[in-house]
């Protein structure tokens, strides 16, 4: 896209401003936009992003036109064609064509790469500020169009984002040493359910015996299985034999078939459809040759009819040489006689003018004619001589007009000095006394005083508490700060009282919930609590010890009942295991409860002490100032009060100090006035006021003399300057009169009077362009004759040589040249008809070649059959080639066959598959299907008997280790497991690929990307004359930064170089972008306002070359307000750019 034009019709300070680029006639379309500040350039290159994405709600540039009739229209070149868009400020079908029919905005958008206006903005439209924060963004890979640059250059957007998240993602799943991940989540779970699983007691003997149980079961089971997937495998056996026999008979049908055929091809390139064409070109290519043999004969005959004349051929030329004579003579023949007669008439009107400027009749008429510097130098006297008696004429009636004026201002100044007034001094006290400075420090000061009075006096009555008012500022014995704390201090322990309050009632509210519920807990269930069962379990340890070491039937009987206690408690308690459970939890919560409620009592005491204390404190200072007792936050209100009246009471005693001097002048000054005025005893501001009127009337009198003495002197002067001038004047008006009449003498020696010539000067032009007219038209009249008799010598030759009888010249022209058309059509036909044979027979010999081919396909494709077989034409090999497709088939049919049965039956040959059924019948492979399939539903009976062995055998286990509660915790478990398997496969995966795909990005950022940072490079290096030469990119986090290495090889950052720098580098990555959007195919107007201005003269020249060379591959567009970038672009760039000044 390329600006041809843009038209600001209503937008900015603008109104119909257009601004014409032109089309490109040079190798570089670089233009350059200079103007003043405020000129309007930012608000073109504004206007031109509005033409492109339309206008914002709130648009900064309606401030002079309303913004409903915002208007900017521009002719775009797009794609080789020029088109016409206007932009309006509508809502809806603001985009308009030429002839105002409504475009949709991807009209427009397009043809922009995808940029939006921001983008567009901070990449090809750069100002101080866009080329900055862009240019950040692109070096550090941030925002849109960081981004975009970075992923650009590599070809692959928004990766660093992507892997970025996928990383996350795989971290969730697991990441070493992390305890927030999903595996780790799975980790503390299997923990707990393991925990769980072994805080249940289970009876060794009886998990023994179920245990033995299940294991036989579940041998059975496997056995049961493998005998069932034995007979399926028979059974798959028996299918597979049952399938392949009619397979066999399939093969030994086709053998026979098959056999007189074993020398035809195994396989065939050519169709009967293929030998079809053939057999058809074969027959057209045969009717070609016999009409090409039948054209060559009729063309050679009528080659034979013709005859060349040479003489005839070249007349042509001879004639071609007369034919602009002839045209010549032909005009003449109607125009010689009307120029005859015109050479006649001009030399009359040359003669009358001759009479009208007063010659003589018998004078030569061409005297009057004049050089055109003779015209001239007389035009100049005349003129000199009408200027000089015109200003004169003027200069006198000037003179008399400022006579007039000079008595007028006579008069005033006499009348003004007859009417005097008297004086009173005001004047010269004023000045004194410097009153308009005085006068408004006066009131400043005073109003200054009594607003500082006011002030304080409201500040002490804030300080009032009750009937304690204060006439002064009274003594505080405690800073702001320390009443401040002491506030915070007592607040803040106010509500960690009242939070402990609410905590303590929820605490003592937790101890009533916990104890009632244990209480009904403990009713419901009716079994021994942990404490009783412990001294059971101790006792019967006790007698179990007694009994070992006697071995008595006494001991045996005591510790038996002890025994048989133990295990109904605990019968009882396993059967209400969860209940118990939940007792204990319940009772170790109303512990905790009660710890915290006594420790929230505890720490509520002590908040409650320190505030009292605080109190104290406050207590003791408002005594000691005398105020009532008041909480700590009042006092410190109050003190925060007695500090504002402090500060008040300081300033008006400062503003005291400083008005003193200003006050005391007013006092003299009202002093010296109070005398002079008519008033009695006023203040200051009215004897000033009164002062000020009678001063005022006193200068104004005083004024009019003097300007009325001014103007009498000014006009005296002026008259006697104008009077000196006029005589002058009429001095050169006399000497022009008299070089006039000298060069009208000198010129026409008496025969024209100056005052015949004054105003007929024009005349004389008239003659000299009648005299030129007469010249031209003789010059034509003798040329014209001169034609004539040349064309008639040449003609007459001709007719003599060709034997042509005709006299008129230019009808016997036409008879040669009839004669001459002649030759050339008959040289024409005869060498038509040359080529045409020539063409003929080469087409011919091509036809010939053609049907040799043919012929030859047939012998190749008859080739591959024996010789038995017909092929010597094309309907008998068609008929071949039909039989050999048919043997094709039953061959593929044998092979398709033949491999089924090998894989079936698991054999290499034929031989071994007949071998396996050699003794089998379709009848014995059915019953032998019958039998086995059979036997397989005997074998699913046993294995689904065994299976419901196995499970009883496990549930009767599983009921033993824990009931449902073991059976659940154990699936848990598996189930646990089996996820933290699935997430350490997803992430090993995850990681793998991960790292698959950062090294792949990596290989092809570096191979992409270097076209974009070697552009940078140049254009850097360029831009700062060598002092920076390379660029790196240096990974940070997701995304990438980009460092630039001085000539010392130091990398350094964007926050090391200089604000100049930074612009330079911008200005380079913005170019080399540009580049690479061009090799894209993406090609827009690039705007730089003024961004040379950091730049020194070096670099501002290097900049202007970069501008040039974005110039030769878009358009480059530059505005600025400095003359001297003008100057320099116009010295360094190869191609001069265009300044347009606005």
């Amino acid at each position: 896209m390329r600006v041809q034009r843009l038209s600001l019709d209503f937008f900015g300070q603008f109104t119909d401003k257009t601004l014409d680029f032109g089309k490109v006639n040079s190798p570089a379309d670089f233009h350059i936009i200079y103007g003043l500040n405020e000129a309007g350039k930012t608000t073109t290159m504004e206007g031109y992003l509005r033409l492109l994405y339309g206008f914002s709600m709130r648009e900064p540039y309606g401030f002079q036109h309303q913004r409903a009739n915002l208007q900017v229209s521009g002719l775009l070149e797009i794609d080789g064609e020029t088109r016409s868009f206007t932009r309006l400020s509508l809502r809806n079908g603001n985009l308009r064509d030429k002839a105002g029919t409504v475009l949709p905005d991807a009209a427009l958008a397009s043809h922009l790469g995808g940029l939006s206006s921001e983008d567009y903005r901070n990449l090809l439209c750069l100002d101080d500020e866009t080329i900055e924060k862009g240019g950040d963004d692109i070096a550090n890979a941030r925002g849109d169009i960081g981004r975009l640059l970075f992923s650009a250059a590599a070809g692959v957007p928004d990766l660093n984002a992507v892997l970025e998240q996928a990383r996350n993602e795989a971290n969730d799943l697991y990441k070493k040493g992390g305890s927030k991940n999903r595996v780790a989540e799975l980790k503390r779970q299997l923990a707990e359910v393991e925990d769980n699983i072994k805080k249940i007691d289970v009876n060794a003997n009886s998990w023994k015996r179920l245990k033995e149980a299940f294991q036989t079961a579940q041998n059975e089971e496997i056995e049961a299985k493998k005998a069932r997937d034995e007979l399926r495998l028979e059974l798959a056996q028996v299918s597979a034999l049952r399938r392949t026999l009619p397979k066999l008979g399939e093969i030994d049908r086709l053998l026979p078939k098959l056999e007189p055929f074993e020398a035809y091809p195994e396989k065939l390139e050519v169709t009967s459809e293929h030998l079809v064409a053939l057999k058809t070109q074969q027959v057209t290519t045969q009717a070609e040759l016999k009409r090409l043999t039948a054209e060559i004969t009729n063309a050679e005959q009528e080659l034979e009819a013709i005859v060349l004349d040479e003489g005839r051929l070249f007349l042509a030329d001879r004639l071609k040489g007369l034919d602009q004579l002839r045209s010549r003579v032909q005009i003449s023949v109607h125009d010689l006689p009307m120029l005859r007669s015109s050479c006649s008439e001009i030399l009359s009107n040359i003669k009358r003018i001759a009479l009208e400027l007063g010659a003589e009749d018998e004078a030569n008429p061409k005297k009057i004619v004049k050089t055109p510097s003779e015209i001239a130098s007389l035009e100049q006297l005349k003129d000199e001589m009408t200027r000089a008696v015109t200003v004169k004429d003027a200069r006198e009636g000037e003179v008399k007009r400022l006579r007039e004026l000079v008595r007028t201002a006579q008069e005033d100044h006499r009348s003004l000095l007859d009417n005097a007034q008297a004086q009173n001094g005001l004047i010269a006290l004023f000045k004194r006394y410097d009153v308009d400075s005085l006068a408004p420090a006066a009131a400043t000061a005073m109003q200054a005083i009594a607003s500082s009075n006011e002030t304080l006096q409201d500040a002490l009555a804030a300080l009032s508490m009750g009937q304690l008012e204060f006439q002064d500022v009274p003594e505080c014995p405690v800073e702001i700060t320390e009443a401040d704390k002491l506030a915070d201090q007592h607040t803040n322990h106010t509500a960690n009282i009242t939070r402990a309050d609410e905590t303590i009632s929820q605490h003592e509210e937790d101890v009533a919930v916990k104890s009632a519920q244990i209480a009904k807990l403990e009713a419901s269930i009716g079994v021994t609590n942990d404490e009783n069962a412990r001294q059971a379990r101790l006792q019967r340890d006790t007698l179990w010890r007694k009994h070992r070491a006697a071995l008595s039937p006494e001991t045996a009987d005591a510790f038996l009942p002890s025994m048989k206690h133990v295990d109904d408690i605990e019968e009882a308690r396993l059967s209400h295991a969860r209940e118990l459970g939940e007792l204990r939890q319940l009772e170790q919560t109303l512990v905790e409860a009660e710890a915290r409620l006594e420790a929230t009592k505890r720490r509520r005491e002590g908040l409650q002490s320190q505030a009292e204390a605080i109190e104290g404190q406050v207590e003791a200072l408002t005594t000691k100032i005398g105020l009532p007792i008041m909480s700590p936050a009042r006092f410190r209100d109050w003190v925060e009060r007695r500090n504002i009246a402090a500060g008040a009471k300081r300033n008006q005693e400062k503003l005291a100090r400083q008005h003193s001097k200003i006050l005391d002048q007013a006092d003299k000054l009202h002093e010296a006035l109070v005398p002079l005025l008519p008033l009695e005893t006023p203040d200051f501001e009215s004897a000033l006021a009164a002062a000020r009127k009678l001063s005022e009337e006193e200068k104004a009198y005083n004024d009019k003399v003097d300007g009325a003495l001014e103007k009498k002197v000014a006009l005296e002067k002026e008259l006697e300057g104008r009077l000196s001038d006029f005589a002058e004047l009429a001095d050169a008006a006399e000497k022009a009169l008299g070089n006039w009449a000298d060069k009208v003498h000198e010129l026409f020696d008496g025969a024209v009077l100056p005052d015949m010539l004054t105003n007929a000067i024009g005349q004389l032009r008239d003659a000299r362009e009648l005299n030129e007219k007469l010249q031209h038209a003789t010059s034509q009249v003798s040329s014209m004759e001169r034609d004539q008799h040349e064309f008639a010598n040449a003609i007459t030759a001709l007719t003599e040589e060709f034997d042509v009888d005709e006299s008129d010249h230019l009808k016997a022209f036409l008879t040669l040249e009839g004669i001459a058309n002649q030759a050339q059509t008959d040289k024409v036909k005869h060498d038509g008809l040359l080529k045409k044979v020539a063409a003929s027979k080469e087409k011919r010999k091509t036809t010939e070649a053609q049907l040799d081919d043919i012929d030859l396909q047939v012998a190749e494709i008859g080739a591959l059959f024996p010789e038995t077989e017909d092929t010597s034409t094309l309907d008998a090999l068609r008929i071949t080639v039909s039989k050999a497709n048919d043997v094709v088939q039953w061959r593929t049919q044998k092979a398709d066959l033949e491999k089924e049965v090998f894989t079936e039956l698991s054999v290499q040959t034929l031989a071994e598959a007949r071998d396996m059924l050699s003794e089998e019948t379709s009848a014995t492979l059915e019953g032998k299907f019958a039998s086995i399939d059979a036997d397989i539903e005997s074998a699913e009976a046993r294995l689904s008997q065994a299976t419901a062995d196995r499970a009883n055998a496990e549930r009767d286990l599983d009921t033993l280790s824990g009931s449902a509660d073991i059976a659940y915790l154990v699936e848990q478990r598996a189930t646990i497991q089996i996820e933290i398997e699935e997430a350490l496969l997803n992430y090993v995966e995850r990681d793998f690929g991960l790292r698959l795909a950062e090294e792949a990005i990596r290989r092809y950022r570096d191979k992409h990307r270097s076209g974009m940072m070697n552009a940078t490079e140049r254009s850097f290096s360029e831009l700062t004359n060598g002092a920076y030469q390379k660029l790196i990119t240096q990974p940070d986090g997701s995304s990438e930064i980009l460092l630039v290495v001085d000539a010392n090889g130091i990398p350094k950052q964007m926050a090391d170089l200089s604000k100049g720098t930074r612009f330079q580098l911008y200005l380079a990555l913005r170019a080399a972008a540009y580049e690479q959007m061009v090799s894209q195919g993406v090609q827009l107007p690039f705007f730089c306002d003024d961004v040379f201005e950091t730049f020194d003269e070096d670099r501002t020249r290097a900049a202007c070359r970069l501008m040039e060379r974005i110039g030769r591959s878009g358009q480059a567009i530059y505005l600025t307000h400095h003359r001297h970038v003008v100057e320099i672009a116009k010295e360094v760039c190869t191609t001069q750019p265009l300044v347009h000044t606005i």
